[in-house]
């Protein structure tokens, strides 16, 4: 019998069903035959569609634009969807809904289905409250924290079960126990390295071309002129008034603010708390047999776990105060328990009999005057200047609608007025403004959208600390400047593009060479080049040189010993022609133990990788980015 029937052999015996072996063999296939499979970048007939798989639209255009919105905004500082996308988040979020499309198109084809009985169970496992019960309130404020509509969120609940099916059908039900032919191969693909030539053409370092003449500057900007387009400008002036500019005049005597402090002092006073483990019974019987077997000295878990089926994680209701408890009957049997691990007799409430363990206690203690001074002073200043601030607020509105003008608000209230002169549509200013200027969101999008000449009205910021009232002084169209105007950078830019185009021809003439048998070496020396090399460079990009780009390491790891492979930057062009691979293959019982941890937790993303690269392989993925770009310049 020859090794590998004998490894297909054991793998059967551990995939149970048709389905599951031949989705093993597949992708044992794909470890051995690696092929990435390319996105095709096309347009659709509906401008709508962004995502397709074999000719089926599973991810429209607006799709997209409400997962980019959404992930934008947990980014955790504020940032605009043009900046978004220049840090690469839009291709990040068509990535990853292409995966998900991917996904549930195989599932479909294979019969795998998630019940939406499955789906609600999974909801209000994660949402529930400390006795088992779904919490409503809990969920919502989730997905509205983290910007999810219902809809989106249950989908990706959905999309996230069917990758764990897939990526858990091609393991044993048993998941201490990983295929020796799985452990290798995915070894091979994690520790794999190559070892390449590289020849760099800096495009800025080739020759100067000539000066063109005007006919051939003409061309060149009557077909780029559109990238010279300027954004409409607007001249914005505005008045703002906020909680630290008022709380700065406001003053208050240390004598006042002990007088503060005796009022509230209960407020600063850490009360006592106890973390609670609690059992309910359906018998009075019960509880009290559970009780004498854990005075008898055993676990509180272990009890309640044989005789009601809880799992001790599902047991603790966390830290809680006497005023948290309702029930005046559990809050006296509690709050009269000074020692950790003490178990109360049985108590009757409205959910049975109940007994209740304390894991954990704090004795509560006082505060004095000087420990919470500064933080009392902020937060007096803070409430006082919030109620002059909506005072002000009530006099800006009254003033602007007696029909004063924006600048005579500012003498009359003393509120100083800014001005900027352009104000891009686009949301960014120019470069000799500051972004730190402007009062937070919604100033910019009001600004953007107030017609010319009008006021705004007065607007609070989204974080309630600020009121403002903006007037568009006058709006600049967008336009294309004449050439004559900016006839020094169309140059420039001509000059650049050609350098990058000869740097283009000497990347395809030298592996033009290489593949008619000319080594990259004398390819390269005749056109007063320089050989580099790529050592050691692994799939993640380890130990890629500084410089090169990232596309580097996915050239390299799709070409074959002796290939050559010409790619093209911003910076010019660069040959790569892969010399070694390096195969290393450590002792496979040295980690099985740690593949079996990682299938385990479900952080096998190496598995998953591969997964998706197989799937590519064998489906038509089209890709839209231009209907979603389109999109999001319309919002």
């Amino acid at each position: 019998m020859s090794l590998t029937n004998y490894y297909l052999q054991r793998i059967f015996a551990m995939v149970r069903s048709l389905f599951l072996k031949i989705l093993f063999v597949l992708l044992i296939i794909s470890f051995l035959i690696w092929s990435t499979g390319d996105v095709i970048f096309s347009s659709f007939n509906n401008h709508d569609d962004a995502i397709s798989v074999n000719g089926e639209v599973l991810v429209t255009a607006v799709d997209v634009k409400k997962e980019f919105e959404r992930i934008r905004q947990q980014f955790g500082v504020p940032i605009t969807a043009e900046q978004a996308m220049k840090i690469g988040l839009l291709k990040q979020t068509m990535r990853k809904l292409s995966e998900q499309s991917l996904i549930l198109t195989t599932a479909n084809r294979l019969g795998i289905s998630i019940s939406n009985r499955e789906i609600v169970r999974m909801i209000h496992k994660q949402f529930c409250d400390s006795l088992g019960q779904f919490d409503r309130v809990a969920y919502k404020s989730f997905l509205s924290n983290n910007g999810w509509e219902e809809v989106n969120f249950i989908r990706s609940i959905r999309q996230d079960m069917l990758r764990d099916q897939l990526l858990t059908a091609i393991i044993n039900d048993d998941s201490s126990i990983v295929p020796e032919v799985f452990v290798k191969a995915l070894n091979e693909y994690r520790k794999e390295r190559r070892i390449a030539d590289a020849v760099r053409i800096n495009a800025a370092r080739l020759p100067c071309p000539k000066l063109p003449n005007d006919s051939v500057i003409l061309a060149y900007y009557d077909k780029h002129k559109n990238k010279y387009k300027t954004p409409e400008y607007r001249k914005i002036s505005w008045i703002a008034l906020s909680v630290d500019n008022i709380a700065q005049n406001i003053k208050i005597s240390d004598d006042e603010l002990i007088d503060i402090f005796e009022e509230r002092k209960n407020l600063f006073n850490t009360k006592d708390s106890r973390r609670i483990n609690q059992a309910i019974f359906q018998t009075k019987e019960n509880a009290r047999i559970a009780y004498n077997r854990i005075q008898a000295g055993e676990s509180f878990s272990a009890v309640v776990k044989e005789m009601t089926g809880r799992n001790a994680d599902n047991l603790n209701v966390s830290k809680v105060t006497r005023n948290k408890i309702i029930d005046d009957l559990v809050a006296n049997a509690v709050f009269n328990i000074s020692k950790p691990g003490t178990v109360s007799k049985p108590i009757k409430t409205e959910f049975g009999w109940t007994l209740l363990s304390i894991s954990d206690l704090e004795v509560g203690a006082s505060v004095n005057f000087e420990d919470v001074r500064d933080d009392l002073k902020h937060d007096v200043l803070s409430e006082r200047a919030y109620e002059q601030l909506l005072k002000c607020s009530s006099s800006m509105e009254d003033a602007l609608a007696s029909g004063l003008t924006i600048e005579e608000v500012s003498q009359l209230m003393k509120i100083p007025l800014h001005q900027i002169s352009f104000l891009s549509r686009v949301g960014s200013l120019v470069e000799s403004m500051q972004v730190n200027k402007l009062p937070d969101d919604p100033f910019l999008d009001i600004a953007l959208k107030t017609e010319n000449g009008a006021y705004s009205g007065v607007t609070k910021t989204n974080d309630g600390n600020t009121f403002f009232i903006l007037q568009v002084n006058g709006v600049t169209p967008s336009q294309i400047p004449q050439l004559k105007d900016i006839r020094e950078k169309v140059v420039l830019d001509w000059m650049r593009e050609e350098r990058l185009e000869k740097s283009k021809k000497i990347a395809n003439a030298i592996i033009h060479d290489v593949t008619n048998g000319t080594s990259l070496l004398h390819s390269a020396t005749k056109h007063g080049l320089q050989i580099e090399r790529l050592s050691a460079i692994t799939r993640k990009g380890d130990f890629l040189p500084s410089g090169w780009p990232i596309a580097t390491v996915e050239a390299l790891f799709e070409q074959k010993v002796g290939d050559a492979k010409a790619l093209s930057s911003k910076e010019g062009s660069a040959i790569i022609s892969l010399k070694k691979i390096i195969k290393n293959i450590p002792n496979t019982a040295s980690v099985e133990k740690q593949l079996n941890r990682e299938f385990a937790s479900g952080r096998a993303k190496d598995l998953f990788d591969l997964l998706v690269a197989d799937l590519k392989s064998k489906n038509k993925v089209v890709v839209n980015s231009s209907n979603v770009y389109q999109l999001l310049a319309l919002n």
